[in-house]
């Protein structure tokens, strides 16, 4: 995650090895903002099936 409200950009680490295969769009790793952007959800199907997870920043 990228923090550009202050005067530097600041990173922030949210997901170490999401484990995304990329075969297919279902298991894409692009995160989804919340639409009053306290949380993402993302997809991951390292486990051999695809999951969601739902991050609360």
């Amino acid at each position: 995650m990228i923090d550009i409200s202050g005067e530097h950009a600041r990173l922030e680490v949210l997901v170490r090895d999401h484990g995304t295969s990329w075969h297919t769009q279902s298991s894409h790793c692009h995160p989804t903002w919340s639409w009053d952007g306290t949380r993402i959800l993302y997809a991951s199907d390292r486990g051999g099936k695809v999951n969601l997870y739902l991050v609360d920043l």
